[in-house]
């Protein structure tokens, strides 16, 4: 009697350390996959924010974000055809990310770092102040009538690009390709336009008072009723730009090319197209109907 319950009981223990072998094994196997799922569905981490963005669920980001670190980044995060209109990704850094024909509208992006692709990218009336964009990929981007105060464009590739109506104050657009680009009624005063490429760009109405066009290229641009009053147009080309009612009084002309530019009721001050190559003008202004201010902003007849 007693040998057999000194076997059950055996038995038993044996039983029991294989059940729990067995949740031993289990757990070492589902380990790696618990912890994933923790960190990626539970827990206020990087990871659950950058799944959250994939999904494009903004509501659960900006929930998770309160409580992670203010500066989050991400690399290669591929957020390509996403609707994120209305998300808040201020201070976030996307280091080579995908955001092609994304959707970010009304977005609150101040302060955000994006390097890689953003051709094709709604950013209509989105806050972008103080943004860092420069060197990205911003083909047929549309951001009419985006903040982009102060922000950092240098380098950009814009061909295209639509930037109606966007303000764009002390922006840095130093060596920015935007041809073709739809800047009309854009705001850029003080904005530095260094070595831009605006060939065929339109900028009617635009305001660009004390912006440096300093070696800007604007071969065939359209700056209709453009405001430029102030701005230093050194080395700047012009040629064959129509420029028809703009405002370049206290503009630098030093050695800026108008050749075969259309300038009729342009204002300059007269003594500052001392500079300027001014031959082969288009015929419009063969009336002679520029107005030339002096200093002293009195209306004169000519220079001579």
């Amino acid at each position: 009697m007693t040998r057999r319950v000194e076997k059950s009981k055996g038995n038993e223990f044996l039983r029991d350390t294989s059940i729990a072998i067995g949740f031993l094994l289990v757990g070492l196997v589902l380990s790696p996959v618990v912890t994933q799922w923790w960190i990626e569905d539970v827990a206020n981490s990087p990871e659950r924010l950058a799944k959250l963005l994939k999904n494009a669920d903004i509501d659960g980001f900006s929930e998770v974000r309160k409580h992670v670190n203010t500066f989050v980044e991400f690399d290669g995060i591929d957020l390509s055809e996403k609707n994120m209109s209305g998300a808040r990704l201020d201070s976030v850094t996307l280091n080579n990310a995908n955001l092609s024909k994304t959707d970010l509208s009304y977005s609150k992006l101040d302060d955000i770092k994006v390097s890689g692709d953003l051709s094709e990218a709604r950013m209509i009336n989105a806050s972008l102040f103080r943004a860092d964009l420069s060197n990205s990929d911003l083909t047929n981007a549309d951001l009419t009538k985006a903040n982009l105060t102060l922000s950092n464009l240098e380098k950009i590739y814009g061909f295209n690009s639509i930037l109606e109506n966007a303000v764009l104050w002390n922006t840095d657009l130093s060596h920015a390709y935007l041809e073709n680009a739809d800047m009309r009624d854009s705001f850029l005063g003080g904005a530095d336009l260094t070595n831009a490429y605006l060939r065929g760009a339109d900028l009617r109405d635009a305001y660009l008072r004390g912006a440096d066009l300093t070696n800007a290229y604007l071969e065939d641009a359209d700056l209709r009723d453009a405001y430029l009053r102030g701005a230093d147009l050194t080395n700047a080309d012009f040629r064959g730009a129509d420029l028809t009612n703009a405002y370049l009084g206290g503009a630098d002309f030093t050695n800026t090319d108008f050749d075969s530019a259309v300038l009729r009721n342009v204002t300059f001050y007269c003594e500052s197209l001392l500079d300027a190559n001014l031959t082969n003008l288009n015929s419009m202004m063969n009336s002679f109907d520029i107005r030339l201010l002096n200093s002293s902003y009195q209306e004169v007849e000519s220079c001579h």
